[in-house]
């Protein structure tokens, strides 16, 4: 900062190639406009006095400017004792046409991805096959009038 004037400049860059930048003003000084006002209220804040504020109904767990939920810490817990497992088999073609067993798969963790994308997220280990194709199955029965209908 020299004579109220804001130079920058970075290390990179020879001194002779300094960028001028014009003088800001402080947050406090500057007036507010309609726009910021609609940009905090788009992002779940309110203008008070210049200072953004959390609107009371904003969900903490929630970012107020894209509405994904926001990380959690991880909740040490003792680990569940081991279900009963069962294998249950589906034959597969496996031919020179097609091979059933990698098709399945493929399948599988392109819905695992889809999900996690959407907020369902499993893990990525060969465990987790169970619980992904549980869930594919059940949203396709809840939806299978809308997907498979004529509307």
């Amino acid at each position: 900062m020299e004579d109220g004037v804001f130079f920058w400049t970075s290390l990179l860059v020879p001194s002779f190639l300094m960028v001028w930048q014009p003088p800001v003003r402080p947050l406090d000084e500057k007036p507010l406009t309609v726009e910021d006002e609609i940009q905090a209220e788009s992002m779940g804040l309110k203008l008070n006095g210049g200072e953004p504020v959390v609107a009371p109904t904003h969900d903490p767990m929630v970012c107020p400017s894209c509405k994904r939920p926001l990380p959690q810490a991880k909740v040490n817990r003792p680990p569940e004792p081991k279900r009963p497992r069962r294998t249950w088999s589906v034959t597969v073609p496996k031919d020179e046409r097609e091979d059933g067993a990698e098709l399945l798969d493929g399948l599988l963790e392109q819905s695992r991805e889809a999900m996690g994308r959407l907020g369902l997220p499993y893990g990525e280990e060969n465990s987790v096959k169970y619980f992904v194709l549980a869930a594919s199955l059940g949203l396709f029965v809840l939806h299978a009038d809308e997907l498979m209908g004529d509307s």
